[in-house]
C-alpha cells in the first residue's frame, strides 16, 4: 500500500488545502448574509447559484480537461474560482454574488473532476477503494478543520476571504509540481440516465 499511496500524496495534499478554503467559504457566506441583514431568500439564491454552477460544471467541465489536460484545467479553474470569490467582499450587493457563486460552483465541479479522475486513472482496481477512502477522509477532515478558521476575523471583513484565496492558490503548488503523470485528457462523452441506471440503479436512486 505505501508504494501505491506515495505517488498520490501530492494530489491529496492539494485537495486538502483546497477543501480547507472551500469549507471556510461555504459557512462564511452564510454568516456574511446574516451579518448584513439580508433576507433568507437572498441566502437561498446565493446557495442555489453555487449548486446551479456545480451542475453545469458536472456536465461541461470535462470539455476544459479534454482541451488542456488535468493540471492546466485545475490551475485555470482554481484561478477563476479565486477571482470569483474575491468579488464578494468588494460589494454588499448580492446581485454580484450570484454570478460569482455560479462560477465558483462550476469551477469546484471541474476541480473535483480533475482530482477524482486522476485518482481513478492512476490506481489499479484492487487499490481504488482504499485510495478513494483516503480521498474522502482528506476531504471531510479539511471541511471540519476549516470551521475553526471562522474565529480569525469578522465575516463582514476581508481577512477570511483572503485566507480562502490563499488556500485556493496554495492548492495549486503540490498538484502543479507532482511527479505523478496526469492521465490522458479524456474525450468528452455524455451518459444518459437509462444506461447509468442499468449500470448502478441504487446510485441513480
Amino acid at each position: 500500500m505505501p508504494a501505491v499511496f506515495a505517488p498520490i500524496v501530492s494530489v491529496l495534499i492539494g485537495l486538502f488545502i483546497f477543501q480547507l478554503g472551500n469549507g471556510v467559504l461555504g459557512t462564511l457566506l452564510s454568516l456574511r448574509v446574516n451579518g448584513l441583514g439580508l433576507s433568507t431568500e437572498t441566502a437561498g439564491l446565493v446557495t442555489a447559484a453555487y449548486f446551479a454552477g456545480f451542475m453545469a460544471g458536472s456536465v461541461f467541465a470535462n470539455r476544459v480537461i479534454a482541451m488542456v489536460g488535468h493540471i492546466r484545467a485545475y490551475a485555470s479553474l482554481a484561478a477563476v474560482y479565486t477571482s470569483a470569490l474575491l468579488l464578494i467582499p468588494m460589494s454588499d450587493d448580492p446581485t454580484l454574488w450570484y454570478p460569482a457563486r455560479f462560477l465558483g460552483g462550476f469551477c469546484v465541479a471541474g476541480m473535483f473532476m480533475v482530482i477524482e479522475s486522476w485518482l481513478n486513472a492512476g490506481v489499479a482496481n484492487q487499490w481504488r477503494g482504499r485510495v478513494l477512502s483516503i480521498y474522502m477522509i482528506a476531504t471531510y477532515s479539511a471541511l471540519g478543520l476549516s470551521q475553526l478558521w471562522l474565529n480569525f476575523d469578522s465575516p463582514l471583513g476581508f481577512v477570511l476571504f483572503n485566507i480562502v484565496a490563499i488556500c485556493f492558490a496554495m492548492s495549486l503548488v503540490p498538484i502543479s509540481l507532482t511527479r505523478w503523470p496526469a492521465p490522458p485528457a479524456p474525450s468528452p462523452s455524455f451518459l444518459r440516465f437509462r444506461p447509468l441506471f442499468e449500470i448502478s440503479p441504487l446510485a441513480v436512486v
